[in-house]
């Protein structure tokens, strides 16, 4: 996607848009004050973050609000 090619950049597209989608859905169920968006699904969410929004936004409940979104690297853990 990176590179240009549609198709790649496509799947990153409905990718990012579903895990959107998701993140309503928990919001909805839960009411979290706080989304931290990490490990697999980062990459995802920083190379399409509008279709993550837009996700985000088509599905959740107008009487939920949306809460912040932290977008962080996982720190390997020490031991």
């Amino acid at each position: 996607a990176a590179a240009g090619d549609p198709r790649a950049a496509a799947a990153v597209r409905g990718a990012a848009r579903a895990l959107g989608t998701a993140v309503a859905h928990l919001v909805d169920l839960v009411d979290p004050e706080k989304i931290v968006i990490t490990g697999e699904g980062l990459p995802i969410a920083l190379a399409d973050a509008a279709a993550m929004t837009d996700g985000l936004l088509e599905r959740l409940d107008p009487a939920s609000e949306q809460p912040p979104i932290d977008l962080r690297a996982m720190r390997p853990s020490g031991g």
